[in-house]
């Protein structure tokens, strides 16, 4: 089974939720200060590539038992969105094949919501905390998909 993370849409999913959060802040600043500095500007994607490198990181690790072949994006210099992260895995006849199936979107959500946890602890650090549970809740439930066996 090979699993393809686009990188470009989990970056656009990130921005957008964080759009979203930020037009949802009443910080009581009649200015509308929040927007401007919890949504996540062009600029501002440098600042999670290193995020990204940590989840590609955390998702071998958990996936590790079960892949054949990876293709890890190198280091960049700057911000290369065209660098997929290319998984090859195969996974256990015992794992349920809904399981299976639902892998490649429990990878994306994690990666999404890890650097949303990430992007708030910067910008909104009052919140770092529940959007780290979000993260931590993510990474559980991709591992749990892996951990499901059918006894046969």
């Amino acid at each position: 089974m090979q699993i393809r993370i686009s990188k470009s849409s989990v970056f656009a999913e990130v921005q957008k939720l964080a759009a979203y959060v930020a037009a949802k802040q009443a910080d009581g600043s009649a200015d509308g200060s929040a927007y401007p500095r919890i949504a996540i500007q062009d600029e501002d994607r440098e600042v999670l590539e290193s995020a990204w490198q940590d989840v590609l990181t955390d998702v071998a690790r958990i996936l590790a038992p079960y892949i054949t072949d990876a293709e890890l994006p190198p280091l960049p210099h700057g911000i290369d969105l065209a660098a997929d992260f290319v998984l090859n895995v195969a996974v256990p006849e015992t794992l349920p094949s809904a399981h299976a199936a639902a892998l490649p979107t429990a990878i994306v959500r994690y990666a999404v919501r890890r650097l949303l946890a990430t992007w708030t602890a910067i910008a909104m650090p009052e919140q770092a905390d529940r959007f780290a549970a979000y993260a931590e809740t993510a990474r559980k439930t991709l591992r749990s998909l892996l951990l499901s066996q059918v006894r046969r």
